[in-house]
């Protein structure tokens, strides 16, 4: 490709690793952070911008790194003629409302996890009393972006969880406007993650164990993500059985948004891609195999850049053929 201005938006700087790619293989990168707190990210490796729509006049390309109404922004521009990677109004909805996400994972013919959404805390508390056993709150939309507000239960009558329900309540009722019960599955959770070029999900497969606990044993309260171990793969059981099964929905989904926009991309070979995830716990997980996956309700779906080694090659009208891709930090 030749040298091609970049212009990444990030609501917190989630896209350094790309951005900084991109200035090593000889582009021209901007990087927009819109989170104060965060701008000082890739400070002296990506030249920033203040203001990235002031800047679309000088990019050739946009990417954007998240949800949360990035999808919506992406396929403005995208109809607007703007050459842009990124997600989805469907891509941003599969991960910002988890009952939606749930019903998705479920008409595609994935295994889900029993689970019941609310917008009550009263609600979900007698729930609770009626149903007693192990659940895991999982607030929806923006709320899930504060990690602690994750609880997973360890009493078998559910009484820990009726008492963080009560405290929620009083104290995060404002802020947490809809969440989810879902039923604790004991096992180890393991994702699988490709690249979506529009019509199928292209292979190496990335399949990684993320760690969330803040200490080491697995103990301590929630966070965002405390390391991920990954390898890369050809499809595989675990993939077939889940992730796979999305790629028609994610297909129909692009074309009815930006089917123009999506075949003129794929022309000049611009990198389309979207990282799916699809976490499930397993009872059975040995020497890196899973056997009889048992599916949870978490699609992740979001706009990423599919940068490969040097020496790819892209044969226009076909796969490419790819070295290793550079991994983008979430």
């Amino acid at each position: 490709m030749a040298n091609t201005k970049f212009l990444f938006v990030s609501f917190d700087g989630l896209i350094a690793d790309a951005a900084w790619q991109v200035v090593k293989e000889g582009h021209e990168a901007r990087f927009y952070i819109d989170n104060v707190e965060e701008r000082e990210i890739a400070n002296g490796f990506v030249p920033k911008s203040t203001d990235w729509r002031a800047d679309l006049g000088w990019a050739d390309i946009v990417v954007f790194d998240d949800v949360l109404g990035h999808g919506t922004m992406a396929d403005e521009l995208r109809r607007s003629g703007k050459l842009v990677v990124g997600g989805t109004p469907y891509s941003d909805r599969l991960e910002d409302d988890r009952a939606f996400g749930q019903d998705e994972l479920k008409a595609a013919g994935v295994s889900i996890i029993p689970q019941a959404n609310f917008e009550s805390f009263d609600d979900a508390m007698a729930y609770v009393v009626a149903n007693p056993n192990r659940y895991v709150i999982k607030p929806s939309g923006e709320a899930q972006n504060l990690k602690r507000l994750l609880f997973v239960g360890e009493e078998e009558d559910g009484r820990d969880v009726l008492q963080v329900l009560e405290d929620y309540k009083r104290a995060w009722s404002g802020r947490i406007r809809e969440f989810q019960l879902q039923r604790r599955v004991m096992g180890v959770e393991v994702a699988t993650g490709a690249f979506f070029n529009g019509k199928e999900f292209v292979p190496p497969i990335c399949v990684n164990f993320e760690h969330k606990k803040l200490f080491p044993g697995d103990i301590g309260p929630s966070t965002g993500e405390m390391g991920t171990a990954m390898f890369w793969s050809e499809p595989n059981k675990v993939f077939n059985a889940t992730l796979k099964k999305m790629e028609p929905a994610g297909g129909a989904a692009l074309r009815r948004l930006h089917r123009h926009q999506l075949h003129r991309e794929q022309q000049r070979h611009l990198p389309t891609r979207i990282h799916g995830a699809l976490r499930l716990p397993d009872h059975q997980h040995s020497a890196g195999r899973v056997a009889h996956p048992v599916g949870r309700a978490v699609l992740q779906t979001r706009g990423r850049l599919d940068f490969s080694a040097p020496d790819a090659e892209r044969v226009p009208g076909r796969r490419a053929r790819r070295g290793a891709p550079v991994p983008v930090q979430r």
